[in-house]
C-alpha cells in the first residue's frame, strides 16, 4: 500500500508542470497590472514553458506544446496553428540557445 501511495506521489509530482500547463491553457489566464498609465502583462504559458524547457525538457516535450498550443487555440478562437507556432519557436529558441544544439 505505501509504495503504490509513493508511486502516485511520485507520478502526480513528475506531471504537474503538465497539468499546470493545461489548466493555463484551458482558462486563457494571464496577469494584467495597470500601474498608473503603465500596464504590465504577464502569460504565464510563456513562464511556464520557458522554465521547464531549460528545467527539464523531457517533462514538457514538443508534442506536449504543440497539443497546448491547438487547444489554446481553439480556446481563444485565433486561427489554428498560431500558438502553435509560438510556443515551438519559443520552445526550441530557448533550447537551441541553452544547450547549443
Amino acid at each position: 500500500m505505501l509504495v503504490k501511495r509513493r508511486k502516485l506521489y511520485k507520478f502526480i509530482l513528475n506531471n504537474f508542470p503538465v497539468f499546470l500547463l493545461f489548466i493555463l491553457v484551458f482558462t486563457g489566464f494571464e496577469l494584467s497590472i495597470i500601474y498608473y498609465n503603465l500596464n504590465i502583462s504577464f502569460n504565464f504559458v510563456y513562464i511556464l514553458i520557458f522554465f521547464w524547457v531549460l528545467k527539464k525538457p523531457e517533462i514538457i516535450g514538443f508534442g506536449i506544446i504543440f497539443l497546448s498550443g491547438i487547444i489554446n487555440d481553439v480556446i481563444l478562437n485565433f486561427p489554428i496553428g498560431l500558438s502553435s507556432i509560438s510556443y515551438l519557436i519559443l520552445a526550441s529558441f530557448y533550447v537551441s540557445n541553452f544547450y547549443k544544439i
